[in-house]
């Protein structure tokens, strides 16, 4: 059986997903590249799970992070930031 990815276990639980990569990435990453101990993704990591995380396509929530000027963030941040884009008014 093939070992379940990162994407996949963010897809199905996020929270723990977060939790369970925290503790996978303590010592592996610079403390830079997490906000107050919760793990960030890249766009192109939110971007292929664009269907089960935010029901949309991986297209809209590339254009919701890079209008938002947002390189890497986390799973709730990034869920705010595409929601807010994709009810914005158009006009």
């Amino acid at each position: 059986m093939a070992k379940e990815s990162r994407i996949d276990r963010m897809a199905k639980k996020p929270e723990e997903h977060e939790k369970q990569c925290a503790a996978e990435r303590k010592d592996s990453l610079p403390k830079a590249a997490e906000i107050g101990n919760r793990p960030t993704y890249s766009v192109q990591e939110f971007a292929d799970c664009a269907h089960s995380l935010f029901g949309t396509r991986p297209e809209c929530v590339m254009a919701a992070l890079k209008s938002a000027d947002i390189s890497e963030c986390t799973v709730s941040e990034a869920k705010k930031t595409v929601k807010d884009f994709l009810n914005r008014e158009v006009g």
